[in-house]
Order: C-alpha cells, then sequence, then structure tokens
C-alpha cells in the first residue's frame, strides 16, 4: 500500500510540474513530420575545437539581459536602466535610458537599434534618440506577453515571444504581419513550446530564422513564410545535448553554418555544426552560478561575446588556434 500511494504521489508530482507554469505551458514532446537531424548517441562527443576567455568586459548596466554587436564590432548592452555602447577596445561611447528594462536588443542594417521589453518594442537611432515603439500587452494576434528575444531581417522585426509561445513578426513601423511557430493540432505541429520565459531566435542573411525550442530541447529553423524549415537537437545528461526540460535558450550564428548555443541551470555554451554534431563546448566553470539567461553575440573576427547576469559582466570567447 506504501509503495502504491508513492507511486501515486510520483504521478501527481509530474502533473502538477507540466501544470504549474500557466504561462508558458506545454509538456507535449510529439515530433513534427519536418527534416530532422537527430542526435541520439549516448557517447559523448568530444569537440574539435577549443575556446579561451580572452577577456572581461565590465558594461555597467544593472540586470544585463541583451547584446549586440553592430559592423564596426561597437557593442551594444541593454538591462535594467538603459542602453549603453562600448567600442572593440572597451572605451563607452554614449548611453541612454529606456522607459523599461529590457530584455533584448538588437540592430538593423542602418544602425537602428531595437531594444525589447515585457511588452513592448522601442526603436532608436544609433545616437539613442527614440524613434518608435510599439507593443499591445495580451495574448490575441500580435500582442505581446514575454519577450524573450529580437532580430531585424530586411523591412522584418521579428519578435520571440515566449509569453505565446511563437515569433511575431512586424514590419520596422511596428505593423503586424504574422506569427511563426504556433501550434498547429491540424498539422501535428507542437509550435514553441516555453516552459520559463526563456525563448531565442536569429535570423540569417537570406531570411532563415534560427530559434530556440526549450521545450522541445532543441533548435528549429522556419521561413520568414512561417513554414518549419527543419530542426536537431535532444535532451540528456550527455555535453552534446541539452540537459534538463527547457534548454538551449540563445541562438547565434557563427559563420560556415556553425551555431552557438546558450543553457541555462547549469550555464554554458556550445558551437554545433549546422547537421547539429557538436563542435566546442565552454563549461560553467566559465560563468557565474547565477547566470540565468545568457545572452550570445558574434563579432567579425569569430569571437563570442556571452553575458553573465550573474554579474553583469560579459565574457569574451576566441577560437585556440
Amino acid at each position: 500500500m506504501k509503495r502504491l500511494n508513492s507511486r501515486r504521489r510520483v504521478v501527481l508530482s509530474i502533473a502538477l510540474i507540466c501544470a504549474l507554469p500557466a504561462l508558458f505551458a506545454g509538456c507535449s514532446k510529439r515530433q513534427p513530420p519536418a527534416p530532422s537531424v537527430s542526435l541520439t548517441s549516448n557517447t559523448p562527443i568530444k569537440p574539435v575545437e577549443e575556446y579561451n576567455v580572452v577577456r572581461t568586459v565590465d558594461v555597467q548596466v544593472k540586470k544585463l539581459e541583451g547584446i549586440a554587436l553592430d559592423a564596426q564590432d561597437n557593442l551594444y548592452v541593454a538591462g535594467a536602466d538603459g542602453v549603453k555602447v562600448w567600442t572593440a577596445d572597451g572605451k563607452l561611447l554614449r548611453g541612454w535610458p529606456t522607459s523599461g528594462p529590457a530584455t533584448c536588443v538588437a540592430l538593423d542594417g542602418d544602425g537602428n537599434v531595437y531594444l525589447g521589453q515585457q511588452t513592448r518594442v522601442e526603436v532608436f537611432d544609433r545616437e539613442g534618440k527614440p524613434l518608435r515603439s510599439w507593443g499591445k500587452e495580451g495574448r490575441g494576434i500580435g500582442e505581446l506577453n514575454w519577450v524573450t528575444g529580437i532580430a531585424v531581417f530586411e523591412a522584418n522585426v521579428l519578435v520571440a515571444d515566449a509569453g505565446n509561445r511563437c515569433i511575431h513578426r512586424f514590419d520596422t513601423t511596428g505593423d503586424f504581419i504574422s506569427d511563426i511557430g504556433k501550434r498547429d493540432p491540424e498539422a501535428k505541429l507542437d509550435g514553441l513550446i516555453c516552459p520559463s520565459p526563456y525563448c531565442g531566435l536569429t535570423v540569417d542573411k537570406a531570411g532563415v530564422i534560427y530559434v530556440t525550442n526549450p521545450g522541445l530541447t532543441r533548435v528549429e529553423r522556419y521561413g520568414l513564410d512561417g513554414r518549419l524549415l527543419g530542426f536537431w537537437g535532444e535532451g540528456g545528461v550527455q555535453a552534446q545535448q541539452f540537459s534538463g526540460c527547457c534548454n538551449p535558450t540563445a541562438v547565434a550564428l557563427l559563420g560556415e553554418g556553425r551555431i552557438v548555443t546558450a543553457e541555462k541551470i547549469t550555464p554554458r555554451v556550445k558551437v554545433y555544426d549546422a547537421k547539429g554534431e557538436m563542435l566546442a563546448f565552454i563549461g560553467p566553470e566559465h560563468f557565474t552560478k547565477e547566470a540565468a539567461g545568457l545572452s550570445l553575440a558574434i563579432d567579425s573576427a569569430g569571437r563570442l561575446f556571452v553575458s553573465d547576469p550573474g554579474d553583469d559582466k560579459i565574457r569574451v570567447f576566441q577560437q585556440k588556434k
């Protein structure tokens, strides 16, 4: 009888864990019918590339959340008290306050700065002059619930919304175009599953969107038309796998088809090839224990910039030669 009660308690606990995060709910693991590459080996993969920390930058921003680099490798950082811009050699260029705490930041081809807040997007020119803003809180079409990532491609502003479990596609004036990555039962697509407020994205030069799907422990690729183009990744305890129920949390593109991901709980950064084979592993010893929500950026030399919200600093990693 005691064994039966224990089993019941375990089942009930699992059910409660899946039900609690109502804002980001989703415990399904069905696989959508799309091209995929899955890592299935339980044998750890030895990384073929190694990275060293070459610099640590104190960017003087409280509750550091978002980072981005422009064409000159100037570093834009955003947090609770606004935006600051640093040169590649560590000189502060400028800074300005924002109307609320930032959750993410991105740049367009003209150097304009797109700042994500929880339920709002603000746009500034490169000097910090406000240009426009938009955002309506809610769960309706084009409304914002918990913005966690932002990217700009040509006239498209792509906003990852972990609360609404999708990517909103706007034009640069803030007019809503479409939602990408939503659940579609008829097509047997689970869509983006975000058990916690983490969902990162980036876009390549062809307009292909790379987005983390932490509930399915993988990286997915979408077209601007919303089609799921493919995915790779799996959950597990091996270094090449994504640990826990809700990783990876951030993604960036390194060039030559390589993809960089970041994870929380056990903070770590990894580099993969286009098929999802791990090339490099940067372990938790490089980050603080409080480093939940690492942000990523890549400079023109291929160095990895990783923000650590545990101490509000940025670690710069360079590949060993």
